[in-house]
């Protein structure tokens, strides 16, 4: 980070805005979604507090593609694996309705297209985008609680 911030932050210091040019370094950093993140995201999964904010997440997103599904989700404590089981299960559901709506609702969470390209011809494609799903918008809860 300092090969990042080093140079800007020297700069802004003049103009008071050190701390906004380092949180932007932070963020460009930690943005760099690895497996080192993954298992960093995996492990918030044992707090509460975040499986409900991922689950409202999930709910915000999917409802703006049309898909209401509050009721559905938010009932109980549930584990990393049923959240996913439930995507995979409202995924089949929209791939019947045309593709189409898929790829609003991949688009909307922000899928990469390279990453969604890679796992289509799998037979366990569903469960597969369930997972790339939670992943992502656990990630957006994750930097929304790390940055705000």
């Amino acid at each position: 980070m300092d090969a990042i911030c080093q140079p800007l932050c020297h700069w802004a210091k003049t103009d008071n805005l050190s701390m906004r040019i380092e949180k932007l370094a932070e963020l460009f950093l930690i943005m760099q979604f690895d497996k080192m993140n993954t298992e960093l995201l995996l492990q918030e999964f044992s707090n509460e507090k975040f499986v409900q904010d991922t689950i409202n997440q999930i709910c915000k997103d999917f409802s703006r593609c049309g898909w209401d599904i509050d009721s559905d989700l938010s009932q109980g404590k549930l584990t990393k694996d049923e959240i996913e089981e439930w995507i995979a299960e409202k995924l089949v559901e929209i791939m019947k309705m045309g593709e189409t709506q898929l790829l609003q609702l991949i688009y909307l969470i922000d899928i990469p297209e390279k990453e969604f390209s890679s796992i289509t011809p799998e037979s366990n494609f569903p469960q597969l985008l369930a997972e790339k799903i939670l992943l992502k918008e656990a990630y957006k809860v994750y930097l929304r609680r790390k940055f705000s």
